[in-house]
């Protein structure tokens, strides 16, 4: 962990943080899938990349399964903590989630504060930049992964980019989860990838699906 949040911070992130401030909230579309823990517990990752975290309830519940199990998993998880245009452009609650102080969302404090809530700051390594961005970070300090779970914008353009970037940081016998399969969008950024001879994609079902890398 030390070594992770070395290469990229100058301190933790975590440090000084207040969590107090901020209440409990998990709210998540994504982790109930048991194809998470399942794989968790059989690929025991020592690095799990999470590009889309929202309030970090899918990121919480995998650092829980990771304590369970007694790995020695870390998960870094990527996100603007900005929203997304559906958040801005239908005004509903997951509007009012990005708690916005002159114009600016603070999202972001609301998943420190969860990770802090739920004792899982030695787990989990925010980095609260845009996915390319994350990635030649990650890159540059040469950090790959066994398991990567993409699940940030859904346009096509944002999960192709997603998909085509991080592969590029998966490990041999490492796996891709996706959210969103039902999403015409979503499986058409997915189809891009079929006649790679490095992978294997199959639909685990409706909403999710999954790309093995073989070689």
């Amino acid at each position: 962990m030390t070594n992770i949040i070395d290469s990229i911070y100058l301190e933790s992130p975590y440090k000084n943080f207040d969590a107090s401030k901020y209440k409990l909230d998990l709210q998540t579309w994504t982790n109930n899938d048991p194809v998470y823990k399942k794989t968790i517990r059989e690929l025991k990752p020592s690095i799990i990349i999470e590009v889309g975290v929202w309030k970090g309830g899918t990121s919480i519940k995998w650092a829980q399964f990771v304590k369970e199990f007694k790995l020695n998993t870390k998960i870094i998880c990527v996100d603007t903590f900005l929203g997304s245009s559906p958040h801005w452009t239908r005004r509903g609650q997951e509007f009012l989630d990005l708690n916005l102080k002159n114009g600016y969302p603070t999202l972001y404090y609301q998943f420190l504060a969860n990770v802090v809530h739920s004792k899982c700051q030695d787990i989990i390594i925010p980095i609260p930049n845009t996915s390319i961005a994350a990635y030649e970070i990650l890159k540059k300090v040469e950090i790959m992964a066994d398991l990567i779970f993409i699940d940030a914008g859904h346009d096509y353009d944002s999960c192709y980019l997603d998909i085509k970037y991080f592969l590029d940081l998966l490990n041999i016998n490492g796996k891709m989860f996706g959210h969103d399969w039902n999403t015409p969008s979503v499986k058409k950024a997915v189809a891009q990838f079929e006649n790679r001879d490095d992978i294997k994609i199959s639909e685990h079902n409706e909403v999710v699906w999954l790309i093995e890398k073989i070689k």
